[in-house]
């Protein structure tokens, strides 16, 4: 017999099971994303045509996405989790000149793919989760024009890597859904025509999860 992962208020129930394999060796977890840009804003002063000088800035705000994860459990500790992340966040640049402060703002498709190990803290139920990534991500090329000024932010993709924790508590002890909350970071800079900027996002996961 193999001892399935119980409720950790619960007595421990038992089933038939090959040792060393969870009963569910895999955990699909999709979810919505608010994703919460922590670095800083880009600002510098420019010449500008007609011997007129301005100070611009550019920034990357809050947005929404959905984020798709696919967990494949090696043992009651460890898994390996693939990810895909998608959705879109304001971006603005501003320029000031002459007394005269102009914006144009878009809102840049982002996107991530990730794959790292996840280390599962409890061998019970709920699911505690401590998790490492690598990937390729990055946000969709937006161009803006302000006074006839044209600035350009470069979101190629880029290699990224981060850190997660996550939570999936079943909806009753013998569900296999429930209720997936996580955070996720990831260090992220992208090249603009004033420099490199610093988004290094936090995404705040709300979702399910599925086990089988």
């Amino acid at each position: 017999s193999y001892t399935l992962p119980p409720s950790c208020s619960s007595q421990t129930t038992t089933a038939t099971a090959p040792l060393g394999v969870t009963p569910h060796e895999w955990t699909f977890r999709p979810s919505l994303v608010y994703y919460m840009p922590m670095g800083d804003e880009l600002t510098r002063d420019i010449a500008l045509p007609f011997g007129k000088s301005g100070r611009e800035k550019f920034e990357v705000d809050q947005g929404l996405g959905l984020g798709l994860a696919l967990e494949k459990r090696i043992n009651d500790r460890w898994g390996l989790e693939g990810g895909f992340l998608f959705g879109q966040t304001e971006t603005t640049y501003e320029l000031t000149t002459a007394g005269l402060t102009g914006k144009d703002s878009h809102n840049a498709n982002y996107y991530a793919l990730t794959v790292g190990p996840n280390f599962h803290l409890l061998k019970c139920s709920p699911d505690l989760y401590l998790g490492l990534f690598v990937g390729y991500g990055g946000i969709a090329d937006p161009n803006y024009w302000v006074f006839d000024h044209h600035f350009r932010a470069s979101f190629d993709g880029r290699f990224i890597w981060g850190a997660q924790l996550g939570l999936d508590v079943p909806f009753s002890p013998v569900s296999d859904w429930g209720f997936h909350g996580g955070l996720r970071y990831f260090a992220l800079s992208q090249d603009t025509d004033a420099g490199e900027i610093d988004i290094d996002p936090l995404l705040v996961e709300a979702g399910l999860s599925y086990k089988f």
